[in-house]
């Protein structure tokens, strides 16, 4: 029982020996890899940031599908014209 509250009492010690007010020697260390990482992180964030407002300008640009139906009728309402009159234009340019 005694070993047990001296390696307690020696624990308690490390605990408050390390000059940080409580916290382990090598906390400093993690912490600092840690914010380090965090950096990284966020840089990665604001590069996604710029890619994805890249691709939403892109995006906004392409045409909708109603552009492309409209389009498509168009160009089968002059097909069938052209073929429908086609005698009618041989005639006219002879």
């Amino acid at each position: 029982m005694r070993l047990q509250l001296a390696e307690k009492d020696r624990q308690i010690a490390d605990l408050k020996g390390g000059g940080g007010d409580g916290t382990f020697d090598g906390m400093d260390h993690r912490v600092s890899r840690l914010e380090h990482r965090l950096d990284k992180l966020g840089d990665g964030l604001g590069e996604v940031e710029v890619k994805l407002a890249t691709l939403n300008e892109k995006v906004s640009h392409l045409p909708s599908k109603s552009y492309i139906d409209t389009r498509l009728l168009i160009m089968l309402a002059v097909i069938a014209a052209l073929v429908a009159f086609a005698d009618k234009i041989q005639a006219f340019f002879g």
